[in-house]
């Protein structure tokens, strides 16, 4: 995470302590436990650095100021702290049932049990208790989110007019479709390395990963840029193939894979527009702004503002 908007403090207040108390850092084994990071006043520490990488010693104020990922860590534990206090002030909870069931749903997806998906964790070795933390931190972020959709966001009919002028194909009559593809070479890829960019591309729209960015890191298409972006369709000037793929798919969701001689695709529903009047295509309109306003809220508010609404300083 990038923290360009937050001012870098150091507090000395513990070497200061150090100087003048014989008594701490007397022992040479006991390497001083500074602060790292604070946030709304509250340290993290390399002890806590240590317990939340696991590492077998607790590292210096010299390895994380030059090991990226003890850095990246650093932030991880300051995003945890500033999302446990926002939800704080929005009144949100978790709590384990919800933590139980969000994990056996995963499980489940994966065609496990529970016991099963526990198994298949510490065989990554990932720990059962990180990977708790983990969902926690997502369901929190999830949370706060969907408080934020009810918070909704404005659009003027002045923006609504505008976006219909500058796309006349949305008067047009008829259903249509805002789409976009991902698409994949086959040429001079073989099946097993095929396969394996269509495991991870398909991982991570299960994720719930942005369509957007995915297509941008996999996509082989000249439109890649603009997040494969096709355009707005009407549903009958679409092909037989591409009509079946997202038949029964609603706004914000992808396709499975569509496989052909040449290459794979996956087809993605920005959203789904009625042509039966101007009303309905207006307020269509007024729909897919308003999704868009509030995605690109969302991705503003948890890369930015978050950090600027709670006190964070930085000592690394």
């Amino acid at each position: 995470m990038n923290y360009r908007d937050l001012a870098i403090k150091f507090t000395l207040g513990f070497f200061l302590a150090c100087s003048l108390n014989p008594q701490v850092g007397r022992a040479a084994d006991k390497p001083l436990n500074a602060v790292v990071a604070s946030v709304n006043g509250r340290a993290i520490t390399l002890q806590d650095l240590q317990k939340k990488g696991r590492l077998a010693a607790q590292p210096s104020l010299k390895d994380v100021s030059s090991d990226e990922k003890l850095s990246k860590l650093v932030d991880q534990l300051v995003f945890e702290n500033i999302l446990e206090d926002e939800a704080k002030e929005r009144q949100i909870s978790i709590s384990d049932r919800d933590i139980e069931r969000y994990i056996s749903e995963i499980a489940s997806q994966n065609n496990m049990d529970l016991d099963s998906f526990k198994i298949a964790l510490k065989e990554e070795k990932i720990s059962y208790t990180d990977y708790r933390n983990q969902v926690r931190g997502e369901l929190l972020k999830s949370k706060i989110a969907n408080s934020m959709f009810r918070e909704g966001t404005a659009v003027s009919d002045d923006e609504i007019n505008k976006y219909l002028d500058e796309h006349p194909e949305f008067a047009q009559g008829g259903d249509k479709v805002k789409l976009r593809q991902l698409v994949i070479n086959k040429e001079g890829k073989t099946p097993e390395e095929l396969e394996s960019i269509t495991e991870k591309i398909e991982s991570a729209i299960n994720d719930g990963d942005d369509f957007e960015d995915i297509v941008k890191e996999f996509s082989d298409s000249s439109d890649k840029a603009e997040g494969g972006l096709i355009g707005v369709l009407a549903i009958t000037d679409l092909s037989v193939k591409i009509q079946e793929a997202i038949k029964s798919l609603d706004s914000e969701e992808t396709s499975d894979k569509v496989d052909s001689d040449t290459m794979v695709h996956f087809f993605h529903v920005d959203e789904r527009i009625s042509g039966s009047s101007k009303t309905t295509v207006s307020d269509d309109v007024k729909k897919m702004l308003e999704n868009q306003k509030m995605k690109e809220k969302l991705t503003q508010y948890f890369s930015t503002d978050i950090y600027k609404k709670h006190s964070v300083q930085k000592k690394i």
